[in-house]
């Protein structure tokens, strides 16, 4: 009896041991984990909420990301909302993003970054794979998507290893243990990442660009994705079509080109199939009330000028065609409210900034 009870002391001492070892081994992966801002920090900002209080999540890149400001949709209808997004995030993870949202939230909407599935952004996943699956945290889930990953892309075990175990990657980076941000990150929680942004970044530089022609923005023609672009997004509508939430596709105005234009007529044609709508912000310039020639700080992405535009316009639409709650009136979300003398704070600082960049490029071309 005696010697079986040694040995369960010491299973149970190995199996501690083994325990902490592994905590240990997360604490420091999270630490030595990247910390760009448009990328893990806008990321890891979800886990601050608190559970099923979104009624809307947007899945997708900077595409989203620097067009719609959850907060100004949260003053102007009561609507709760989060951009779930980071730069040059590759359609493919979309399927993976919304499960990562629903694990903790239960939005009515999900909106998709169209933007995201060009053929090119899919094929080339890159680097990119990196910045949604370095920012989830450390789980069967996260386990799930990285195998999922592997298998589409027939990567092999040598290129797969490092997906499951990123100390692989970021064992020699030794400066991260000294970086007090970095540190903070160990739980994977960034609890001084300002939560009134709910993923959104604003912009103040100003870049005049060019306005795309009529022909090419009222254009119905479509182009084949490619034959990997094609299989998964299909694969995104059948997932979404099965959701309790309702799904919309969205693509946000830039100065597109016609190929851009022809693929985004394709997907809203294969979206439709599977009763999946979508709005197109680049049908809907002067609806918006864009200038381009200061509502954007490049070619592809909206500043702050813009992005209040497009929200403005975008949650129109959302009040014409869904029925959401409006928690101002129900009073039901005080950290919302507390939130926004934050927010205008630092809407009143980007203004401002913009203000100065758009004089500046004024008097540049004057």
């Amino acid at each position: 009896m005696g010697h079986l009870s040694s040995k369960i002391k010491h299973a149970v001492s190995a199996a501690v041991f083994l325990i902490i070892a592994l905590i240990c081994f997360v604490m420091l992966t999270n630490i030595y984990r990247t910390t760009k801002p448009n990328q893990r920090l806008n990321l890891v900002s979800l886990y601050n909420e608190k559970p099923h209080t979104l009624d809307m999540a947007i899945i997708g890149g900077s595409g989203v990301y620097r067009y719609f400001d959850p907060m100004y949709a949260y003053e102007e209808s009561g609507m709760t909302s989060f951009v779930y997004a980071c730069a040059a995030l590759s359609g493919y993870f979309t399927e993976d993003c919304i499960k990562e949202v629903l694990h903790s939230q239960n939005p009515q909407l999900i909106v998709i970054d169209g933007r995201r599935w060009l053929s090119r952004c899919v094929e080339n996943y890159g680097q990119n794979a990196r910045y949604i699956l370095d920012s989830i945290d450390w789980s069967v889930r996260r386990l799930q998507y990285v195998t999922r990953f592997c298998r589409t892309y027939g990567l092999s075990f040598s290129e797969s290893v490092p997906y499951y175990f990123e100390m692989c990657l970021y064992h020699n980076n030794p400066d991260a243990l000294l970086t007090d941000l970095n540190r903070q990150l160990f739980d994977n929680r960034y609890d001084n990442r300002p939560t009134f942004m709910k993923g959104f970044g604003m912009r103040t530089k100003v870049k005049p660009c060019k306005a795309p022609p009529a022909e090419i923005t009222s254009s119905i023609k479509s182009t084949p994705l490619s034959p990997r672009t094609d299989a998964e997004f299909r694969k995104l509508m059948e997932f979404c079509s099965g959701l309790d939430a309702d799904v919309l596709l969205m693509f946000t105005p830039y100065s597109i080109n016609q190929g851009d234009m022809e693929e985004y007529n394709e997907m809203e044609r294969i979206a439709a199939e599977y009763g999946i709508p979508s709005w197109n912000g680049n049908r809907y310039y002067d609806e918006i009330g864009l200038d381009f020639e200061t509502d954007f700080y490049n070619s592809r992405h909206t500043n702050v000028s813009g992005a209040e535009k497009t929200t403005a316009c975008f949650l129109s639409y959302l009040q014409e065609h869904y029925d959401f709650p409006d928690h101002r009136a129900l009073n039901d979300r005080p950290e919302w409210d507390a939130d926004l003398d934050l927010y205008h704070q630092h809407r009143a600082e980007t203004w401002n900034g913009y203000k100065k960049r758009l004089k500046e490029v004024q008097e540049a071309d004057a």
